[in-house]
């Protein structure tokens, strides 16, 4: 509980900064205006940080409720700018690989049961207000990551593990400094609920939900278009 409200929390906060600046932008878009930074163009760059969220499993052994998944993620980020005055619509994607991972406790019905994702991706449309070098914005697509999940031999005769593709949503938001014409530093924010999945286990069919899983990250990357025009 703690985790999605300071979650909300930081996503309203963004969101609200990026659309504080958008009631303004009329005013701020006047005939003749000038930007000295140039949004538009393609991106590329990598980015890290911390992610924790909830993992269940539903199986013939019960219902093991909820329990942690965390740990750190790095990878790759890009993405597309279009400016229109100073507001700047895009596309952006990443993806991450790390330790995320959570094992159930002693006292769960699945005891020692562990749930792993592997690598986790998201593809997201984006908003956001210039102000001239600083682009707060807010940002939702499709995530999609692989989930691994490992029972103990005494639920899964014969051992071994099991991973599936899960897909669901991603909203979220953030704020990009532009320190250069070349060089943009990126602090961001991702609520990402995966769904779940049916797993089939030697010992039956077990459900697996990952969700109310919160991303924070920073990352640096280069404009890539300005190469290519020089």
């Amino acid at each position: 509980m703690n985790k999605l409200l300071a979650g909300s929390v930081s996503l309203i906060a963004l969101a609200s900064v990026a659309m504080t600046g958008a009631a303004n932008a009329a005013d701020m878009a006047t005939p003749g205006t000038q930007y000295s930074h140039d949004w538009s163009g393609w991106y590329f760059g990598i980015k890290g940080g911390y992610a924790s969220g909830d993992a269940r499993l539903v199986g013939p052994f019960g219902n093991t409720g909820d329990y942690t998944i965390d740990g750190g993620l790095i990878g790759t980020m890009s993405g597309y700018n279009f400016q229109s005055g100073n507001i700047v619509f895009g596309i952006d994607t990443d993806t991450a690989f790390g330790s995320l991972e959570g094992t159930t406790s002693p006292a769960s019905v699945c005891v020692t049961c562990t749930t792993e994702i592997n690598w986790l991706s998201t593809f997201r449309g984006r908003v956001g207000v210039a102000y001239d070098n600083v682009l707060p914005f807010v940002t939702a697509g499709v995530a999609y990551g692989e989930v691994e999940v490992t029972l103990p031999p005494a639920l899964n005769p014969g051992g071994g593990n099991r991973d599936d593709i899960f897909v669901g949503y991603v909203v979220g938001g953030g704020i990009d400094w532009a320190m250069s014409d070349d060089w943009t530093a990126r602090l961001d924010y991702q609520y990402v609920d995966l769904g779940n999945e049916n797993m089939a286990f030697a010992g039956g069919v077990t459900n697996v939900s990952i969700d109310n899983l919160h991303i924070v990250r920073v990352g640096l990357s280069t404009d890539i278009s300005r190469f290519f025009r020089r």
